[in-house]
């Protein structure tokens, strides 16, 4: 071993710690390529393909004509790439937030192409309040905001390692203040650090509520605007979508809109890299208005924006599609809420829908369900191939029981035929109580995870502050597998949760105070990563 060392040529500070994260130095890093070269000439030589190998220390994203390929270690002296197309093709290596390497290869059938990049290179950034590690196993948060208000409404993970949050700044949070609202859009790598940023707007009300992240790493963003984002505003409010690189780039973008309100509300990438957004609206937007808001769906093609299909449906009242997910055959599921009759005469209120289309864009099934109160279905996960999650609040008794409180949450599963699998009401304790789930989100071993906002006392949840983060995991079978209560001085919720690359939960949102660090001023946004809780074994999504 001590000879290997020697060959490898460790390299290393006077006070022998390893500089940027790499165990080897320029003689070690050529021995590794060396050797590696030797053994794919013996191994692959039949390959039609070429190979990118790229020497690197630990932890770098490297990206291949702009998609997440993988991430750099120090046992392969960095990543190797095969099978690659030949031909002329761009390079990107990122460590740190900070693009380390960035070149032009060309790559020929059975050949080896070699990229060297130095982690050492990249230089520390100022990206706010620190980074507040929490376990020894990889947890974070961050707690970030202006003197004014901030909230992060959306988060997703992607399987290059990176978490993307999104949502909405009333003041300088990233950079320059532009109007009223500004949306921000920040992308952490695994530990916690900034891959990229991104503060935008008019000068007038913009806000993200929906994010994406594909296969690919590439980002989409989504929400609303009253000024002029991508396009002249049609109206009032216009819907846009914004579509990311990996590291930041804008590849597309869309506004539209009508001379009425056209907002966004959530996205979700399909298999095939295609982009479903759901939304509501007041005007003819895809045909004609059926009354009040109508609730719609719209289909992008991933590479380019161009759209696939639409559709714009509701009841003669007030509805809306708050939600949407993407199973593995390209069926798509919208819920929302709808104030008339979609599939059967209201039952009260605003009554909770589901809507499963499949992937050509016809109505696969759909259903309607409520009470003589207000019910609504927030959010929407699914497993991939057989389970779909649904859950929301209601202000009655959805599934029998007694309602205690002013509003208490609950789920719903269906398989992906449309069948009710299990249903579930939170009941409160405390006729003040009023608690929501907000998000859901699943691992891949059909686990779900749960974030709300919790108010009083529900089942034998108890918290004495005023309003409390909550974060479930409900087994396969629907079981409460674990909770969490972080509790907080104001109004303060979770707001959107993913499973990341890692197995680790990831929940977002708002709070007042010092929660996560110190408050900045009127409301944070903020972000939590957590290690899988002890006996919740969780997975990443494939």
């Amino acid at each position: 071993m001590h000879v290997l060392r020697s060959l490898l040529g460790s390299r290393a500070n006077d006070d022998g710690r390893r500089v940027g994260g790499q165990r080897y130095g320029p003689r070690g890093r050529w021995l590794l390529a060396t050797l590696f070269l030797a053994w794919w000439a013996l191994a692959t030589a039949q390959t039609p393909g070429g190979v990118i190998q790229v020497i690197a220390g630990e932890g770098a994203m490297v990206f291949v004509d702009g998609s997440f390929v993988g991430t750099t270690t120090v046992s392969q002296g960095g990543l190797v790439i095969l099978d690659v197309v030949p031909g002329s093709r761009a390079v990107r290596v990122v460590a740190g937030g900070e693009v380390v390497a960035e070149t032009s290869v060309e790559v020929t059938a059975g050949g080896v192409t070699t990229v060297e990049a130095s982690v050492a290179a990249a230089t520390p950034r100022d990206a706010g309040p620190a980074v507040q590690q929490t376990s020894d196993d990889g947890g974070w948060s961050l707690q970030f905001g202006t003197p004014q208000h901030e909230r992060v409404n959306a988060v997703a993970a992607g399987a290059n390692g990176a978490i993307a949050v999104v949502g909405f700044t009333a003041g300088p949070l990233l950079g320059p203040h532009l109007g009223s609202n500004d949306v921000f859009v920040r992308v952490f790598d695994h530990a916690g650090a900034v891959v990229w940023e991104s503060q935008f707007g008019t000068p007038d009300n913009d806000a993200a509520f929906g994010v994406a992240v594909d296969a690919r790493g590439h980002v989409a963003v989504v929400g609303h605007t009253t000024g002029a984002l991508a396009a002249p505003n049609a109206g009032r409010f216009d819907a846009f979508v914004r579509v990311h690189g990996p590291t930041g780039e804008l590849l597309w973008e869309d506004q539209f809109g009508t001379e009425g309100d056209e907002m966004l509300f959530a996205a979700a990438y399909r298999p095939d890299g295609s982009l479903a957004v759901v939304g509501r609206t007041n005007g003819g937007l895809f045909g004609p208005n059926l009354g009040g808001h109508d609730a719609y769906v719209r289909v992008y093609r991933g590479e380019d924006g161009a759209v696939l299909w639409q559709d714009q449906f509701g009841s003669a009242a007030a509805d809306a599609a708050w939600d949407v997910a993407a199973l593995d055959d390209g069926m798509i599921v919208v819920v929302g809420s709808v104030s008339g009759r979609l599939v059967v005469p209201r039952y009260g209120g605003r009554d909770a829908f589901v809507r499963a289309y499949a992937s050509d864009g016809t109505v696969a099934w759909q259903d309607q369900f409520g009470t003589v109160a207000d019910d609504v279905a927030f959010a929407v996960a699914t497993d991939g191939v057989e389970r779909i999650t649904v859950v929301g609040s209601t202000e009655g008794s959805l599934f029998g029981g007694e309602r205690v409180g002013a509003r208490e949450p609950f789920f719903r599963v269906y398989d992906a035929r449309g069948t009710v699998l299990r249903q579930a009401q939170y009941f409160a304790r405390s006729a003040g109580s009023a608690s929501v789930f907000h998000a859901v989100a699943y691992d891949g071993a059909g686990n779900a995870v749960i974030g709300a906002g919790l108010n009083g006392q529900v089942s034998e949840a108890y918290i004495t502050a005023n309003t409390n983060l909550w974060t479930l995991v409900l087994d396969a079978n629907s079981a409460t597998a674990w909770q969490d209560f972080v509790p907080s001085p104001g109004s303060d919720s979770v707001h959107a949760v993913a499973v990341d690359a890692s197995g680790r939960l990831v929940i977002a949102g708002q709070v007042t105070g010092d929660v996560f660090g110190a408050g900045a001023g009127n409301a944070d946004a903020f972000v939590q990563v957590l290690p899988a809780p002890d006996g919740v074994e969780l997975t990443p999504r494939r």
